[in-house]
């Protein structure tokens, strides 16, 4: 019988044992099924997800907005549409497609261009224009921003594109080496890379006195002077976006209904980090509503619904989406995050949404020829090209209008306000073939590529208006000089 009991406790406690165990297992195949379920109710519900930020963007009449990119784009988007190209000393106008009388070579020299604004040093990253500045959807007067000198102050400065003169000049309280700014409706957005904030401005208000002017030497003289800036009025600050700090280095925004798009350049790839930490370069987001609770004032992660982009390069540059439409099939379309691997020299598309965006499908669409006469790099003592953190081309400048991304490459060096001549690329990303380098002597890397699409005005009658101005003034001078011949006459 004792053997017997023996058998029967250990047959009970065996039993237990299996029961417990499919309890156990049931019960953690339940929390994973819930997870998945939580998860995938996140996807699905939140404002946060690629799908609800693309579907907004183009069923709701509230695209993305990019200084080089509109998504989806105007009606009146066309690659062939002139561009503002921003560098640290000037501000250009180029038409890919306009004919150019002085050379018989469009692929290299091709298009026409156009000096608008030039001051040495003053590192432009930015514009926007005002309707009410601009009657009758003529361009007249532009918005741009400047941090005059290196890692000094920012500035919005208002130009007057009929005389070429800067006619008011506002502060940015508090930031330091801003690197971009973006009009949406009635709001600017400015990414602050020093500190790693967006401040949303309030915009400011046109220049009403005709004889107010500020001189190129007058501006180099006081915006870099310690006290002597003082004297430009701030521009109003209605929000802080924060989330981020100087190692994330923010460098380009597109603003959607509900977040913020923030390409971070990071300490990804570079010998010296920034002491507070670490950062690889990104495509993240921030929360645009200030009053979500548990979400402003931080990074967006997975939970909240939105999936970052973390594999399109190395020090990225420009923010663009470009929708890859399969005609036979909708479903088999595409949209592609369009941006620049700037630390390899390359344009690079990652799938954000349709059949890829599972496993964010990266392609390499260009790569810089470094055998190209404007990307040699200075020579040392023994004819070794000098190399600035390894590279030789660095790409940085970026618009996709059409079906066409341009974008700026020169070469790579610590100090980029003298670098010219710099070289302007454009591609088709639809057949993925180079439609054009071309020599663009910019005093300065290309900051930025502008697109009419995002400015809201066509870029063709900013000559004519500066012709017009020109002829304006020549005809006042023989007036002038018609009077003074009659005064002498009659003395």
């Amino acid at each position: 019988m004792t053997l017997l009991r023996k058998l029967l406790v250990c047959a009970i406690f065996v039993s237990l044992l299996s029961l417990s165990y499919v309890f156990v297992t049931a019960q953690e195949a339940n929390e994973i099924t819930t997870d998945d379920n939580e998860q995938e109710k996140i996807q699905t519900t939140s404002i946060y997800t690629w799908e609800h930020i693309l579907q907004t963007s183009k069923y709701q009449n509230e695209p993305i907005i990019a200084n080089g990119n509109v998504f989806p784009p105007p009606p009146n988007d066309n690659a062939h549409n002139c561009l503002l190209l921003l560098t640290n000393s000037q501000i250009m106008k180029h038409c890919p497609n306009a004919p150019n009388h002085d050379n018989d070579d469009p692929i290299h020299h091709g298009g026409s261009t156009t000096i608008l604004y030039e001051r040495p040093s003053s590192h432009i990253r930015g514009v926007f224009a005002l309707p009410q500045s601009n009657p009758e959807g003529t361009l007249q007067k532009l918005w741009f921003l400047s941090t005059p000198g290196r890692m000094g102050k920012d500035y919005i400065e208002e130009l007057d594109l009929r005389t070429g003169n800067v006619i008011q000049v506002l502060r940015i309280p508090g930031t330091n080496d801003a690197h971009d700014v973006v009009l949406v409706k009635k709001s600017l957005f400015l990414c602050d890379t020093r500190t790693g904030n967006v401040l949303e401005l309030e915009l400011p208000q046109p220049q009403t006195d005709p004889t107010t002017t500020f001189s190129k030497e007058y501006l180099n003289a006081t915006m870099g002077h310690k006290e002597k800036n003082k004297m430009y009025p701030d521009a109003t600050i209605l929000k802080l976006h924060e989330g981020f700090d100087r190692a994330d280095h923010i460098n380009n925004i597109a603003v959607a209904k509900d977040v913020l798009l923030l390409s971070l350049h990071g300490t990804d790839g570079l010998k010296k980090k920034v002491k507070e930490k670490d950062s690889v370069t990104r495509l993240s987001a921030l929360a645009r509503n200030k009053d979500d609770v548990g979400i402003s004032g931080r990074e967006l992660v997975l939970e909240d619904g939105f999936r970052l982009v973390e594999d399109a390069g190395v020090w990225n540059h420009g923010i663009a989406f470009w929708e890859d439409k399969d005609e036979n099939d909708e479903e088999q379309s595409q949209i592609k995050f369009i941006t620049l691997d700037s630390k390899h020299g390359s344009l690079v598309s990652v799938v954000v949404s349709g059949p890829g965006s599972d496993v964010r499908e990266r392609e390499v669409l260009w790569v810089a020829d470094t055998t190209h006469p404007t990307l040699q790099l200075p020579t040392d003592e023994n004819g070794k090209r000098v190399r600035y953190k390894g590279m030789i081309a660095f790409t940085k400048g970026l618009a996709v209008q059409g079906d066409v991304a341009y974008f700026g490459v020169s070469t790579a060096r610590k100090f980029r306000e003298h670098i010219s001549p710099t070289l302007l690329v454009a591609v088709n990303l639809k057949t993925k073939e180079e439609v054009f380098v071309r020599n663009m002597y910019s005093k300065g890397v290309i900051n930025q590529v502008v697109t009419e699409a995002y400015l809201g005005y066509s870029f063709e009658n900013v000559e004519s208006i500066m012709m017009q101005m020109d002829e304006t003034e020549e005809e006042e001078e023989e007036e002038g000089e018609d009077n003074l011949e009659l005064g002498s006459e009659e003395l």
